[in-house]
């Protein structure tokens, strides 16, 4: 499988999951995977060789993953939970590098 297709793909289902999870059906856990998913399959660039690092990537996992961690301490009243965001971020990350290594 192409990695470089794999990850387009996971940042459009990303998208269209958070539209589904923002606006029909709202679902915090949800919106926070699929942005995690976005984010995720968007952090590293399959072109060439080797994967190539997007830092402005890298500055939102830790804006976001830093807001989803600090969230629910100020959040005393909602059930907020990071894991829908980190869930999201990896396999976003995870999936199109394993389809880069198995392709080798």
């Amino acid at each position: 499988m192409n990695p470089a297709w794999l990850s387009r793909t996971l940042v459009w289902a990303g998208t269209l999951l958070f539209i589904y999870w923002a606006l029909i059906n709202p679902n915090h856990e949800g919106a926070a995977y699929a942005v995690g998913l976005m984010i995720g399959a968007g952090t590293f660039v399959y072109g060439g060789p080797r994967p190539h690092l997007v830092p402005l990537m890298v500055v939102f996992v830790v804006l976001i993953g830093a807001l989803e961690l600090v969230a629910p301490v100020y959040l005393k009243n909602q059930q907020a939970s990071p894991g829908g965001f980190f869930t999201g971020y990896l396999t976003g990350l995870i999936a199109p590098y394993i389809a880069h290594r198995l392709r080798k």
